[in-house]
This record gives structure tokens, C-alpha cells and sequence, in this order.
């Protein structure tokens, strides 16, 4: 088929695949992407909502955790806004995307870092994060540390908010935060799967992190007088659509093995593909 296109070498193909990595993007976004809708499915005017994660790929010959793809996904519009490709040792980061004013990004635990929620609301762009407790301490409306386990420890099953913020580089962010006690049998499941972490990495199991596991608990910047709580809880389920990208980019495409050598050209492949 490139003899048809071009008679050029194998190593001059490959330069100009990774070249046109910025190109293969527009046009898989132009070609995927639903007709544009005057609102979203909660009654909202949101620029883009915008679905974040990372998955493990794999190379031939490789250890089976050689990158990582990093992919925002534009739930509205159904199809992909950006991919990156690094190594395995680069974690998962709002920061490799540009957002724009008006953007709602969510996005799960792995990304519930101070820097990288600053980051997307610095932009002018709300964001929707489940909340790792731990690494992500927060403040009352006084500007005393927010205890979330001392907040749920008496709470009966049910739904509740609480408004607080958070500081990073001395700059303080506004938010809230919102807890949904799970079913008994999703909080049974989620007790069991922190037991066999603890187990398998030979830590001691808090009984902090059995309270915490009943619960799904999310920090948000949206506001109150246009996002309910329901809404708000309606919209972190529809996260799993993103997953489904990963399945399909996986089991479809055959792209859980990349056979690029560079971040570069295994972004145009996945474009490309």
C-alpha cells in the first residue's frame, strides 16, 4: 500500500508517522466526533466534558508494564481529545492536557493531587476527582484542617456535603466535598479488596481505610446553584465510559502491545490505528 502512496524507505515512513502525530489527532476528533448538541444530558453548558485516566501497555519482548498511555476523552462528543504515551515510570497527570475555561474534567483517585486539581482550575476549568483522603488534606470555611474520616465516622448510610477548600502555592481553591455511603455488598467488596492489599504488601490495615472504603466520596468545584449533589454523583458514574475506550482500544484495535520505540511514534500509531 505505501508503494502505491510513495516509493520511500521503511525508516522514512517512520519519520514522517511520528511528524504527523498532531495531524492524525485532528483528524481522528473530526472524523469520530458526534454533531456538537446545544446542551449536555444534565441540562448544562459545559465546553467540553472531559474524561481522564491512564492504562498499561505493553511492548514485544518487553516486562508488560512498558508505557503508559494517558487519554482525555470528551464524553459528550464520544470521541478522544488528546492521548500521550510515556514510560511506566511516569505517573498519571492532569498536566500533560490543556485545558480550557469553561472545561469539566473528571477524573478518579490516581489523579487527587493538590498540584494537578490546581492546575485544571488555574485554567478556568472545573473539575470532578474522587478524593484520596490521605494525600489530599483540606480546610473548613475558617481554614482549619477538614478531618473526612472524623466528619463520617458517626454518619449513618446516606448522602451528604460539606463545603471546604484547599491550599496549594498559597493560593486557595474553593470546592466541595461530597460522601454516598455504598450498598453493603459494594462496601463488603471494597473492604475485602483493601484486606488483600494490605495483605499482599504486608501493611497493617487502619481502621480508618474500612471506614473510608464504604464510602465514594468526591471533591468538585462546581457550583451549588447550578449542580445538584444527585447530578454531581450521576455524572463520576459515567467515568466508566472511558474504561470502555480502554476495552475496546485493547480488544478491538489490538493495541495493548505498542511496537513504537518512542512516546512519539507509538501516539501516532494509536492515532493512526
Amino acid at each position: 500500500m505505501i508503494n502505491q502512496v510513495a516509493d520511500i524507505s521503511h525508516v522514512a515512513w517512520h519519520k514522517r508517522l511520528q511528524r504527523s502525530r498532531d495531524w492524525l489527532g485532528w483528524l481522528l476528533i473530526q472524523m469520530m466526533a458526534l454533531p456538537t448538541t446545544e446542551s449536555d444530558a444534565w441540562g448544562h453548558n459545559a465546553h467540553r466534558v472531559v474524561l481522564v485516566d491512564g492504562t498499561r501497555l505493553k511492548q514485544p519482548g518487553g516486562c508488560g508494564d512498558d508505557w503508559r498511555g494517558h487519554l482525555a476523552y470528551d464524553l459528550l462528543h464520544a470521541c478522544m481529545i488528546d492521548v500521550r504515551i510515556t514510560d511506566r515510570h511516569t505517573a498519571e497527570a492532569l498536566t500533560f492536557f490543556d485545558w480550557l475555561p469553561g472545561d469539566l474534567v473528571v477524573a478518579d483517585r490516581g489523579y487527587s493531587r493538590r498540584p494537578q486539581v490546581a492546575w485544571v482550575l488555574s485554567r478556568g476549568a472545573h473539575i470532578l476527582v474522587r478524593l484520596s483522603v490521605k494525600s489530599f488534606p483540606l480546610e473548613d470555611g475558617s481554614g482549619a484542617s477538614f478531618d473526612v474520616v472524623n466528619w463520617l465516622k458517626d454518619k449513618a448510610p446516606g448522602c451528604y456535603e460539606q463545603r471546604v477548600s484547599f491550599t496549594h502555592e498559597k493560593r486557595t481553591f474553593p470546592g466541595r466535598v461530597i460522601a454516598q455511603s455504598l450498598s453493603e455488598a459494594d462496601a463488603e467488596r471494597a473492604r475485602a479488596k483493601v484486606r488483600r492489599r494490605a495483605s499482599k504488601n504486608q501493611h497493617e490495615l487502619q481502621e480508618e481505610t474500612l471506614l473510608l472504603a464504604g464510602w465514594l466520596i468526591v471533591f468538585t468545584s462546581l457550583p451549588t446553584t447550578s449542580w445538584s449533589t444527585d447530578q454531581i454523583l450521576q455524572l463520576y458514574r459515567a467515568r466508566w465510559q472511558v474504561e470502555l475506550v480502554f476495552k475496546r482500544m485493547k480488544q478491538v484495535l489490538k493495541l495493548a502491545q505498542l511496537r513504537g520505540k518512542t512516546p512519539q511514534s507509538n501516539e501516532a500509531t494509536l492515532f493512526a490505528l
